[in-house]
C-alpha cells in the first residue's frame, strides 16, 4: 500500500465509522441505529464457529487498531530502507493515538473473518505482566480480576489452568445478584460467556447462561435484555452439540418470559423476533417462548 492509498483508506474509514461531524451522523453510528440489535446478535450467532470477534470491534478505535497492527508488522518485514518515508512517518503517529487511547492490545486482535483462528493454551511466561494477571485472579477470584484479564483473553486466548476461579467468580455473581455493581456484573459474565465459547467449557456456560435468566428476573430492567439475550446466545456457542445447544438456549429464552415482569416484555419479544430471523434452527423452537412474552404482555393491556 503506497502512501496515497494509505491515505485515501484513512478518509474512507474516517467516514465510515468516525464521530459525527457537522454534516450529520457518521455511516456507524446510523447503521446501529437502524440495525444495532441484529448486528449484536448476528455476530454472537456465529460464536460456535468464530468465537473470537466481538461485535464491539466494530468501534472505529478497533478498526484503525486493526489497520495499523497489520501496516507495522508489514513495515517490519521490510529492510529499513525499503520503508517509504510516507510510512515511517504516518504510522509513528498512528502509533502515538493508539497508545493514548489504550488501545495496544487491539493491534493484536483478530480481524473480521477471522474469529475462527485457533487460540494458545501455553501457559504464560512466569514473571510477565500477564502470567501476573492470572496469578492474581487465580489467587484471590474476585470479578474485579478477572475483568483485568479481558484484553489478554480476547487477543490470546484463557489459559486453563485458571478455570476453577473462573468458576468461583461466576458462582460469587450468582450470589451478589442485584447488590453488586450491575454493569460490572455484566461485563464479567460477558466475558466468562466469551471464554466458554472459546474452550468449549459448557458447564461454565450453562452456569453463566443460569445466572443470566435470575440476574435479569432480580433487575427488571428492558435495557439489560440485549446484554442477557447475547451473552447467553453466546453460551450456547460453547456446547459441542450444536442441536442441544439451541434446544437449552430456547428453554432458557421461555423462562425469560416467566420471569419478567410485563411491562419489559416489549424489549425481549423484539429480540425473539430478531432470532428468529438471523437463527432458522432457534427461530423454529422459539414459538413457547413467544407466546409467554405475548401472553404476559397481555395481561398488562387487558389490565
Amino acid at each position: 500500500m503506497d502512501t496515497l492509498a494509505f491515505g485515501q483508506f484513512n478518509q474512507l474509514l474516517d467516514r465510515a465509522v468516525g464521530e459525527a461531524s457537522e454534516e450529520g451522523t457518521s455511516l456507524l453510528n446510523w447503521a446501529m441505529q437502524r440495525a444495532g440489535r441484529s448486528y449484536y446478535l448476528s455476530v454472537v450467532n456465529d460464536a460456535h464457529v468464530e468465537p473470537r470477534w466481538r461485535p464491539d470491534w466494530i468501534d472505529a478505535r478497533y478498526l484503525a487498531a486493526d489497520v495499523y497492527g497489520r501496516l507495522a508488522a508489514a513495515k517490519a518485514r521490510l529492510s529499513a530502507d525499503a520503508v517509504p518515508q510516507g510510512w515511517t512517518e504516518k504510522l509513528a503517529k498512528a502509533e502515538a493515538w493508539i497508545v493514548a487511547e489504550r488501545v495496544v492490545l487491539a493491534t493484536t486482535y483478530p480481524a473480521i473473518l477471522q474469529g475462527a483462528a485457533p487460540v494458545s493454551e501455553a501457559k504464560p511466561i512466569p514473571g510477565t505482566p500477564v502470567a501476573d494477571l492470572y496469578d492474581t485472579l487465580i489467587r484471590e477470584p474476585t470479578a474485579e480480576n478477572l475483568l483485568m484479564l479481558t484484553p489478554v483473553v480476547w487477543a490470546f486466548g484463557f489459559w486453563p489452568e485458571a478455570r476453577e476461579a473462573v468458576l468461583a467468580v461466576v458462582q460469587s455473581l450468582r450470589s451478589q445478584t442485584g447488590q453488586s455493581d450491575p454493569d460490572a456484573t455484566e461485563r464479567a459474565l460477558g466475558l466468562a460467556a466469551c471464554i466458554a465459547a472459546l474452550t468449549r467449557d459448557n458447564d461454565l456456560g450453562e452456569l453463566v447462561s443460569q445466572i443470566c435468566v435470575e440476574r435479569a428476573a432480580a433487575l427488571q430492567r428492558d435495557d439489560v435484555f440485549l446484554a442477557t439475550v447475547t451473552i447467553m446466545l453466546e453460551c450456547a456457542a460453547a456446547n459441542p452439540n450444536h442441536e442441544q445447544a439451541i434446544s437449552t438456549l430456547a428453554r432458557r429464552l421461555e423462562n425469560l418470559g416467566f420471569v419478567s415482569l410485563p411491562s419489559v416484555l416489549n424489549e425481549l419479544l423484539q429480540l425473539l423476533g430478531t432470532l428468529r430471523e438471523i437463527n432458522e434452527p432457534l427461530g423454529k423452537l422459539l414459538g413457547r417462548a413467544i407466546a409467554t412474552a405475548r401472553l404476559g404482555r397481555a395481561i398488562v393491556a387487558s389490565s
